[in-house]
């Protein structure tokens, strides 16, 4: 396995659906849900044939995102973990660009800028404005190191 893409989730089916429909169908990839005792959490019909698709469901009551973010970690397999919530999408392109990367470079890290399209999301665009400069400016702090 070369990415786990792992997933906290809360009481965002509909946001849920549409990440995995947002998922591409490779080989190499397996997407972990873990699931933080939701209400009335459903089962997910998901339609890949390459990709693995795992769900985990805390049924001790909410413990909140950092801990399914941390189970989810404590069980991917991949080579690489790729970290997304449930109400993002990942871009098809974007996201095989990163894959094929990884591949062909064996990185350590890969990062990629993050953006909002503003149909749902809790804190808005300057979240991801902050996080993208952040890391650009330890880029450049740390490009030019040997």
């Amino acid at each position: 396995m070369l990415v786990s893409l792992r997933v906290p989730h809360y009481n965002d089916i509909g946001g849920l659906r549409n990440l995995l429909r947002s998922v591409p169908d490779v080989s190499g990839l397996e997407v972990l849900i873990c699931d933080d005792h939701s209400l009335n959490f459903p089962d997910i019909e998901v339609h890949h044939k390459r990709t693995v698709v795992k769900i985990f469901r805390n049924e001790d009551g909410n413990k909140y995102a950092g801990t399914a973010r941390n189970h989810a970690l404590s069980l991917a397999v991949g080579e690489y973990v790729y970290f997304s919530d449930s109400d993002d999408l990942l871009i098809t392109a974007n996201f095989l660009g990163v894959f094929m990367r990884l591949q062909a470079t064996k990185a350590d890290v890969v990062y990629t800028l993050l953006d909002s399209d503003g149909i749902k999301t809790r804190y808005g665009l300057p979240r991801h404005d902050a996080y993208n400069q952040m890391l650009l400016k330890v880029y450049r702090d740390t490009a030019n190191r040997d």
